[in-house]
């Protein structure tokens, strides 16, 4: 209830209204656990039968409302009302202050941004989040299955879930009757599979995790054939209960996905999408990559941050690379940052990747360094 009014008419003769008195209760809550009751309405029963003025309830006369043209817009004229009695000094010390604070906010940003790129520079190639997700999740073989409780209903449980994937990127599991976590599955087959990129115990969050939701069901008798063959190709010692009664093999029927990058890049990817992905062509000779490149060639690496990416660095890291390019970690003095660099072409092999990264760092140091000795 916004407003209550009463109107004092006229003698009961069919003479018209003189005088309307608003009573505001704009301020009062109502809902289902805070009812309107009569406790709460006390000083209006108080006021009404005088039609009494105070800082909720006034009065306004039939003149006063046709002078304005009927404009019975209720305005309490005894209201109190906040103003604000700051100095305009006081108000501009005020939004001094803020300023610092927002400028301050902006340099630890920055301290964690990547540097500005030139702004008509044409954006570096790089994989989709899809392909990412699927190349992560192929190069995997353990990942955290979360199913809903029977025993706690609503609650997650979580269990530690070796996994191996069908053509289509669909997480397959070979799992017992008696776990708690097929029991759950049997009750409600909702689920999901948290997968963390491989060797990335040290730095966590800055490294790749994928999370597939969706259902799992177990396979039938013609599915387990191609599934047997696929989980054990990589699971060998699962042989060796793959034959036990109470084991089956299931399939999590992937609905959404959802990836993290690491830093600042992550979102969710569409189950077509990630279907379609396929894995990167180097996601299998990459660890040694960045091996050699960073063990024997972290001078090579500065090169490349400061001929293209114009970046200047006393550190260099390759942190990743795929079939486009490869990301450097940076460092100068107290600050750290990642750059991508593109490949000139497009490589599927760890000796395509030799070459071009060859050919890359002569023309960053002009043709005059000798190559880069075997990997």
């Amino acid at each position: 209830m916004r407003k209550a009014r009463t109107e004092a008419r006229g003698n009961g003769q069919g003479r018209p209204t003189e005088r309307i008195w608003y009573y505001d209760l704009s301020d009062v809550k109502v809902g289902k656990k805070s009812p309107l009751t009569a406790a709460r309405c006390e000083d209006f029963f108080r006021l009404l039968p005088t039609r009494g003025d105070s800082e909720r309830s006034w009065t306004v006369e039939r003149k006063e409302i046709e002078a304005r043209g009927y404009d019975l817009k209720a305005v309490n004229p005894y209201a109190k009302r906040d103003e604000d009695q700051r100095t305009p000094e006081e108000l501009l010390d005020l939004i001094e202050a803020k300023g610092r604070e927002v400028a301050e906010a902006i340099a630890t940003l920055r301290k964690h941004a990547d540097p500005p790129r030139v702004s008509d520079a044409s954006p570096v190639p790089e994989p989709t989040f899809a392909e990412r997700a699927r190349t992560l999740v192929d190069q995997g073989r353990t990942g955290t299955l979360a199913t809903l409780s029977r025993k706690h209903p609503g609650h997650p449980f979580g269990s530690i879930m070796p996994y191996a994937l069908d053509a289509e990127g669909r997480p397959l599991l070979l799992i017992s009757s008696m776990a708690v976590h097929t029991q759950n599955l049997g009750a409600d087959p909702r689920a999901s599979l948290f997968v963390t990129q491989p060797g990335s115990a040290g730095e966590p969050l800055a490294a790749g995790r994928v999370t597939l939701m969706g259902e799992a069901r177990p396979l039938s008798a013609e599915q387990r054939v191609a599934a047997r063959t696929t989980y054990l190709a990589r699971h060998e010692s699962a042989a060796y209960w793959a034959e036990f009664e109470d084991f089956a093999f299931w399939r999590l029927e992937v609905a959404d996905v959802y990836f993290v990058g690491g830093f600042a890049a992550m979102g969710w990817v569409e189950a077509e999408e990630y279907r379609r992905a396929r894995p990167d062509p180097l996601a299998d000779v990459a660890p040694g990559i960045l091996e050699h490149m960073n063990r024997d060639h972290a001078d090579a690496l500065v090169a490349y941050a400061q001929f293209f990416a114009g970046a200047q660095a006393e550190e260099a890291t390759m942190d990743a690379v795929d079939r486009l390019g490869f990301k450097l970690r940076l460092r100068q003095g107290q600050r750290r940052w990642s750059v991508r660099i593109p490949f000139p072409r497009e490589v599927t092999s760890a000796g395509e990747s030799r070459a071009v990264l060859i050919e890359m760092l002569r023309r960053a140091r002009g043709g005059t360094s000798p190559p880069l000795r075997p990997a």
